[in-house]
């Protein structure tokens, strides 16, 4: 499988900046709509995993998700209108739900909250946000030195 150009070009940008310059699967989803048109969550999560896969053998890893998260991450996209349904097809399965396709809002197409789609939809969650607004940081987005574990030694 070789790389699309959306994806070539993910690939450097990461490469050079990290999570903090680019959120890789927001933008693989807008690339990969952009390219096909529509597609459904599965067939959108195999086609992720292995373009991560591949990536891999380049030396750019990036952080593998599971399908629950890929799913909670395409309803983000979907709250925040950035993609929506267009159509609805019938079941697989005997008592499975109808799958939904997804295609791109073209309103939407070039909007900055693609970048950081979680902090735009939850601002509370970002560290930069709390920051500003006087609120605590939570322990994880702190670096602070860790505690020495088990139980103190015997001094004798």
């Amino acid at each position: 499988m070789a790389f699309r150009d959306f994806e070539t070009r993910l690939m450097t940008v990461f490469g050079a900046s990290g999570y903090s310059g680019i959120n890789p699967t927001g933008y693989w989803i807008r690339g990969h709509l952009l390219d096909v048109g529509e597609d459904y969550t599965k067939r959108m999560y195999e086609r992720y995993i292995q373009f991560i896969e591949i990536a891999k053998q380049y030396g750019i890893t990036f952080k593998k998700p599971r399908y629950r998260s890929f799913i909670n991450y395409i309803l983000v996209l979907r709250r925040l209108g950035l993609i929506r349904v267009s159509r609805l097809a019938p079941p697989v399965k005997k008592f499975a739900k109808p799958r939904r396709y997804y295609t791109l809002n073209p309103a939407k197409i070039d909007s900055p909250e693609w970048s950081r789609p979680i902090q735009t939809l939850y601002p509370t969650t970002d560290t930069r946000w709390r920051k500003i607004h006087g609120l605590p940081v939570y322990k994880k987005a702190l670096k602070r030195p860790r505690r020495p574990r088990g139980r103190p030694r015997a001094t004798v």
